[in-house]
């Protein structure tokens, strides 16, 4: 027998012509960690309903006369002997297992591992196209000793088979689509094979379409127009939900996202789909159309419509009584703009910067992403996985090989803000502003300090999510200017900064709307009008406190207030910039990534006033004298081939 590749549970044979990809262990390992928390929700709800037959089975048993009782009793032992010839039939007491389809298998190592790791899964279907992938899940099921009556391998056609599953009437608890590209051809079909509540992931590799860079493909595959911005990864996430709800929505049903991710060259979306007609109308109110100034990095985000309670009476009788009233939704078209804006010559300008035009996109999904519990549950089996220890241990113990990194990303998702989409990048900031980089931590004590919500995003620790308006974020950045380059409040455009401006404005460019014009900020060699603008306009907020900054961040021995204190620990709940954990305690959440506080630069704070400008001396120092080593270098190489060779022309 040939050498084999073991990951997880699972073995496969190795220099098969057969497509694996070891870099995708950590996509393999989040599907199984995952599947793990919905199959034991499941079987939890199973559990849940049954006892809820046996409860009303036996209230309308007590309810019925002695006749009927007798009657009934009767037929239960008619019942009970017609099982008991047939030994085939499975038990209703029981737990009958979960199906899984592996609709795009590849080697069946994705299916392998379901089926070997999951202990609730009883059936397994690898599915592929190519006749030589089936051979090899064939030869893949016979290593690993499975029994070909619970896992089978089917070669076909995934939409096709999924279709005459459906047909049939063969319902899968957990699909999985990992297809190379888009998973768009395969959305309606698995959907409409996925039983009542079934568990559904997604994975996308086309980044560069859902990133924003193909405008035209984005909407052919999707139906929603892109951006091409800085939050283009999570734009990537809400696209494809909003692509998966618009086709369960057409047969009824709705979606419920549990965690979504953008990692590496992919997307991948974990999500559950059930069936009510009523509750699938509420689809529209979950997308939102984006809109993007194409100058400035402000954003909006504007939801297709919204529901109201048609009568009120109802829903107060409801809120009051607690019955399970009938209540009429109804569903209108949000009118308003959701950001201020200005027209200058007939056109629709940014009201921040007051110069950059609106670019409209969408529909994306604009509701949350990830559900705090589901996470929780998840990073709780990974922690038993890890040492054995707390409660609810799984009947098999999973093997994670990328469990570091796992730990690392639920950590930092755990703590993301669920009602905010999007986020602004720390660094397209400052280099918006023309200012060299601050501290990120900061601009969160700003936000925190005026009431806002702050947070990391797992696709980068410098991406930034806030519950703040674009105003307010960009008058941090006004603070910074004004305590640090004061001088910058009398600055006017430079002379070719505005007259590319001016011409950009006075003629349609289709290249400008594919790509906004903050790409091309940094091209430019001066000060672009709208920089001026937003530098001189007046902050609606109180600049930050520098010194309650060195006190939070540690830079300093002082002790910390109690105000401040809780400050420290409200940032220390919601902000993260590391993904390394140390310490462990009994608390599940202790493993969510503690925040690494970056302390102050030089040139910056309290003490930057022993500094004549944003270098230091010992620096400057320090660099004369690499370059005075260098040149020693060179002239010592040189006199050394002259000694050699002569000098030139003798």
């Amino acid at each position: 027998m040939s050498d084999f590749i073991q990951e997880g549970k699972a073995k496969i044979l190795a220099g098969k012509d057969v497509f694996y990809n070891p870099v995708q262990c950590f996509n393999r390992d989040m599907s199984i960690l995952a599947a793990m928390v919905v199959s034991n929700d499941m079987e939890s709800e199973w559990n849940e309903r049954q006892e809820k037959k046996a409860s009303q089975k036996t209230k309308a048993l007590q309810s019925q006369t002695h006749k009927q009782k007798s009657t009934n009793d009767t037929l239960l032992e008619e019942g009970e002997k017609r099982l008991c010839l047939n030994d085939d039939l499975p038990d209703p007491t029981q737990f009958p297992g979960l199906s899984l389809l592996d609709a795009l298998a590849a080697s069946g190592l994705r299916a392998l591992r379901y089926f070997s790791e999951i202990p609730q899964i009883h059936t397994a279907t690898a599915n592929d196209f190519d006749e030589d992938a089936v051979k090899a899940i064939n030869d893949n099921i016979t290593l690993n000793n499975f029994d070909r009556n619970r896992f089978h391998a089917h070669q076909g056609d995934a939409t096709f088979f999924m279709n005459s599953a459906k047909n049939s009437h063969q319902y899968f608890d957990i699909i999985d689509l990992d297809p190379y590209g888009t998973a768009a051809p395969f959305l309606d079909s698995a959907i409409l094979c996925l039983s009542e509540g079934g568990f559904l992931s997604v994975t996308c590799t086309d980044m560069g379409v859902l990133a924003g860079n193909h405008v035209d493909a984005c909407f052919n595959k999707y139906g929603v127009v892109p951006h091409k911005a800085k939050y283009c990864h999570e734009m990537a996430i809400r696209i494809l939900l909003s692509c998966v709800a618009q086709h369960a929505a057409r047969h009824g049903k709705y979606i419920v996202p549990l965690m979504s991710l953008s990692v590496d060259f992919y997307v991948r979306c974990f999500l559950r789909v059930f069936t009510s007609p009523s509750k699938s109308k509420n689809t529209a109110c979950k997308l939102s159309h984006m809109y993007q100034c194409n100058t400035c990095p402000a954003f909006w985000l504007q939801p297709l419509a919204q529901c109201t309670i048609s009568n009120k009476s109802q829903r107060d009788q409801r809120k009051h009584a607690g019955e399970d009233i009938h209540v009429t939704y109804k569903y209108k078209v949000v009118p308003s703009f959701p950001f201020d804006f200005n027209v200058v010559d007939g056109e629709i300008r940014c009201g921040c910067c007051h110069y950059g035009r609106i670019l409209s996109g969408g529909p994306i999904w604009s509701e949350r992403i990830h559900d705090p519990v589901f996470v929780q549950k998840m990073v709780a089996i990974l922690r038993v996985a890890d040492d054995g220890t707390g409660t609810n241990i799984p009947p098999i113990q999973p093997i994670f090989q990328t469990k570091k990194r796992m730990l690392g990303t639920l950590g930092v998702i755990g703590r993301e803000l669920e009602d905010n989409p999007f986020y602004y990048s720390f660094h397209d900031l400052c280099g918006f502003f023309r200012m060299s980089p601050v501290s990120p931590m900061l601009l969160a004590i700003f936000l925190i300090q005026n009431g806002y919500k702050v947070s990391n995003s797992h696709t980068a620790p410098v991406h930034i999510k806030t519950s703040a308006p674009p105003q307010v974020v960009f008058d941090f950045f006004r603070h910074i200017i004004r305590l640090r380059q004061p001088e910058r409040l009398n600055e006017v455009p430079a002379p070719d900064a505005a007259e590319e401006s001016s011409s950009e404005s006075e003629k349609e460019n289709d290249e400008e709307q594919k790509h906004p014009v903050q790409a091309k900020e940094g091209k430019r060699k001066g000060l672009s009008p709208a920089v001026v603008f937003l530098v001189n306009t007046n902050t609606t907020t109180n600049p930050p406190n520098l010194e309650e900054f060195e006190l939070i961040s540690g830079n300093t021995d002082t002790p910390i207030p109690p105000r401040l204190a809780d400050l420290k620990a409200q940032l220390q709940t919601n902000m993260s910039f590391s993904s390394n954990e140390k310490g462990k305690n009994d608390d599940p959440t202790s493993l969510l990534p503690r925040p690494r506080f970056i302390p102050a630069p030089k040139g910056f704070g309290p003490k930057a006033k022993a500094h004549k400008g944003p270098v230091s001396q010992a620096r400057l120092e320090k660099q004369q004298k690499k370059e005075d080593e260098k040149k020693a270098k060179r002239q010592a190489i040189k006199d050394h081939y002259e000694q050699l060779y002569g000098k030139k022309g003798e």
